[in-house]
């Protein structure tokens, strides 16, 4: 038995979900390809309270620059496994899962950021500038 379908090209994922999420909800996302195929399928978010970070000094020589940064900053660690960059409350807006010369933060608004980054053996934790 063979099956056939004419889904080909991009598909593109609509919700009317206003990101970032906040409280605990049901996202519902539909996805559509380039010949109208669609489906749709719901994705349930959980938001738990989290503590407050608090940055530190750590002794490990990890510089982040430049910082302030506008769109985008490199980090003088080459071996990173993840990189997450949080607002000052913990709440995750960006996520790197590989070492990169730099990582964009350019559709992120001005303000003051966390970025901690996972080496292959300690976790360090950053303050970082947007202008």
């Amino acid at each position: 038995m063979t099956a056939t379908d004419n889904c080909s090209g991009a598909i593109n994922a609509t919700t009317d979900v206003t990101f970032p999420i906040t409280a605990s909800t049901t996202v519902t996302w539909t996805f559509t390809d380039e010949s109208g195929n669609s489906h749709t399928q719901t994705q349930e978010v959980v938001v738990t309270e989290c503590n407050t970070l608090a940055v530190t000094d750590e002794k490990i020589e990890l510089v982040v620059y430049p910082n302030p940064v506008t769109t985008s900053f490199s980090i003088s660690e080459k071996n990173i496994r993840e990189l997450t960059v949080l607002d000052v409350s913990g709440h995750i807006l960006k996520y790197f899962t590989t070492s990169q010369n730099k990582y964009d933060i350019s559709e992120l608004p001005q303000g003051v950021y966390i970025i901690e980054i996972q080496t292959s053996n300690d976790r360090l934790v950053r303050r970082l500038i947007k202008q």
